[in-house]
C-alpha cells in the first residue's frame, strides 16, 4: 500500500525551504525516471510572447503538435500526460484584435489517440474543433480571425475530452485590444488542472482513474502540470525584483474545478476578470474566481522583498494537492512597508527555526530538535511510544547537515505506518513489518515536515531541519 490508499494529510508548510532559490526558472531538472520520455512537461511561466507591437491586422502562421508524452509527477513515480508542444500548458499565443491565425495542428504516427483544438477566441463550429479532429499520423490546418479582445483558453475537445484536458491539453490566446495593454515590467503565464490517478503499475506508472474523474476527486490539483511545480522542492522558485509590476495569467483547463485564485502576502492590484482585457479592471481584489474553461488575467505589485505564494485559497488543494506555486521578491528592506521584526520567518509556509509554526503542538514526545550534524545515517523509529500508543517518530524532529542519509526504521507496533513529505520529496510504502527502512538523501537546505498518513491526526508527524 502507498499514500494514495490513505487519507492524505501534509500541510503546504512541509514543502522543504521556500526561502529563495539562485536556479533560474526552468534551468533546475528532476532526475528522468526509467519510463519517463522528458525530464518534464511543466512549461516555463516566464515564457510569454512579446507585447503587440503593431497597429495593423496581421496573418500569423502557427503550427502545433499534440504529444502523448510520459514523464515524472513525483519521486518514483510517472503518469502519461497529452500535451500541445510537449507542455503543460500549450504555448501561448498573443495577436492583435483582428489580426488572421492560420493554425496548423499535426497528430504525430505514435500517437494513440486522436485529438484536435477548441479556440475559445473563435467564431466558428466547435471553435475549429470540428475541423481538427485528426487521428495520429494526420494534419489539419483551420484559419480565422481573431474578432474579440481578450484572454481566452484553448484546449483539446475531442469526445471524452475531460480526460484528454485533465492529462493537461490545454493552454491560452491573448488577443490584445487595438490599443494595446499597458506596460508592466514582467509577464508570468500559469495553467492550472486536475489529474486523476488510479493504482500505480509495475513500470512506475500511474494509471489514469475514470471513475475518481467522474466523482470530481483528483489526486493532484497543480499549476503547469507538476504538483509544486516552482517552489523548492521541484524547479525553484520564481525570481522577480521589488517595485515591480507583474501581469499573471491562469488558465484553467479544469476540468472540474473553479480555481479561488489568491496570492498569499499580495493582492491583484488589477484585475481582469473572465479575460475581459476591455472593461476596467477590479481593483485591490484578494482572492478571484477561474471557472474552469476561461482564463483570467491579474497585476501585482511587489513593494517588499520576500515570498510570495501563489495558491488556490480551496486550501486542501494548496496543502495536499500540489496547488502552490512561488514568487520569491529579491530587494531592499522597506520597513515603513512591512517590518518583520526578525522574530522568525515562517507563517505557515516556509522556515521557522523555533516552533515550527506549531507544527507539534499535538505531538506529545516533541521536545526539541535532535542534533545529528555529526552522525552519517541517523535513525528515526517509527511506531514508537506517543501520542497514546505507537503513534510516534522517534525523535520527531532532528537537524542534519546537507549530503546527510535519514534511515527511518519500523518497529512493527501501532499498525500500519508510512512516512510522507507532501511536497512528494520522499515517500515510503506503507507497511507493519518490524525491522522495514526506509532513507533518503538530503541535498537542500530546508525544513522536511513529514507525516504518517493514517496517523497524523493522532500528532504523528515529524521534521527534518536540513543545514549546509
Amino acid at each position: 500500500m502507498n499514500r494514495r490508499d490513505v487519507l492524505k494529510g501534509t500541510g503546504a508548510a512541509s514543502l522543504g525551504a521556500l526561502a529563495g532559490c539562485t536556479a533560474p526558472v526552468g534551468k533546475r531538472k528532476q532526475s528522468k525516471t526509467p519510463n519517463a520520455d522528458v525530464d518534464r512537461v511543466a512549461a516555463d511561466p516566464t515564457d510569454v510572447p512579446d507585447p503587440v507591437d503593431w497597429n495593423e491586422p496581421r496573418r500569423h502562421e502557427i503550427s502545433m503538435e499534440t504529444e502523448e508524452l510520459t514523464a515524472e509527477i513525483a519521486p518514483g513515480k510517472t503518469f502519461d500526460y497529452m500535451t500541445f508542444d510537449g507542455q503543460i500548458p500549450g504555448p501561448m499565443i498573443r495577436v492583435r484584435e483582428g489580426d488572421r491565425i492560420h493554425m496548423e495542428l499535426t497528430n504525430p504516427e505514435d500517437s494513440n489517440l486522436p485529438h484536435n483544438i477548441d479556440f475559445h477566441a473563435a467564431y466558428g463550429p466547435g471553435g475549429g474543433a470540428e475541423d481538427t479532429t485528426i487521428t495520429p499520423g494526420e494534419t489539419a490546418e483551420i484559419e480565422f480571425t481573431a474578432m474579440y479582445p481578450g484572454v481566452h483558453i484553448y484546449h483539446c475537445a475531442v469526445s471524452g475530452f475531460d480526460h484528454h484536458i485533465a492529462s493537461g491539453m490545454f493552454g491560452a490566446i491573448l488577443v490584445e485590444p487595438k490599443n494595446g495593454l499597458p506596460e508592466v515590467d514582467r509577464e508570468l503565464y500559469f495553467g492550472q488542472h486536475e489529474i486523476y490517478t488510479g493504482e500505480q503499475d509495475q513500470s512506475g506508472d500511474l494509471t489514469f482513474d475514470f471513475d475518481a474523474m467522474a466523482n470530481e476527486e483528483p489526486t493532484y490539483v497543480v499549476y503547469n502540470g507538476e504538483p509544486y511545480a516552482f517552489t523548492e522542492d521541484k524547479y525553484g522558485p520564481i525570481e522577480v525584483n521589488t517595485d515591480e509590476r507583474i501581469r499573471i495569467f491562469l488558465a484553467n483547463g479544469g476540468p472540474n474545478f473553479t480555481s479561488s485564485w489568491h496570492a498569499i502576502g499580495n493582492v491583484w492590484s488589477r484585475l481582469y476578470r473572465d479575460g475581459d482585457l476591455v472593461s476596467d479592471p477590479a481593483r485591490f481584489v484578494e482572492t478571484t474566481s477561474v471557472p474552469p474553461g476561461s482564463v483570467s488575467a491579474v497585476e501585482i505589485d511587489t513593494p517588499v522583498p520576500g515570498p510570495i505564494m501563489l495558491v488556490d485559497h480551496a486550501a486542501t488543494r494548496a496543502v495536499k494537492k500540489g496547488a502552490l506555486n512561488m514568487l520569491q521578491v529579491n530587494g531592499e528592506e522597506k520597513p515603513e512597508i512591512y517590518d518583520g521584526g526578525g522574530e522568525g520567518n515562517d507563517a505557515g509556509y516556509g522556515k521557522d527555526t523555533n516552533d515550527f509554526n506549531g507544527w507539534f503542538d499535538d505531538v506529545d514526545d516533541y521536545t526539541g530538535v535532535v542534533d545529528k550534524t555529526e552522525v552519517d545515517r541517523p535513525v528515526v523509529a517509527v511506531g514508537a511510544g506517543g501520542n497514546g500508543g505507537q503513534f510516534a517518530f522517534d525523535p520527531p524532529a532532528i537537524e542534519v547537515s546537507t549530503g546527510t542519509t535519514v534511515v527511518w526504521e519500523w518497529t512493527g507496533e501501532g499498525g500500519y505506518h508510512n512516512v510522507s513529505h507532501a511536497g512528494d520529496a520522499f515517500e515510503s510504502d506503507l507497511t507493519q513489518e518490524s525491522g522495514y527502512t526506509f532513507e533518503h538523501t538530503f541535498d537542500t537546505e530546508g525544513q522536511y515536515k513529514y507525516v504518517c498518513t493514517p496517523h497524523e491526526t493522532l500528532g504523528m508527524k515529524g521534521i527534518v531541519v536540513v543545514t549546509s
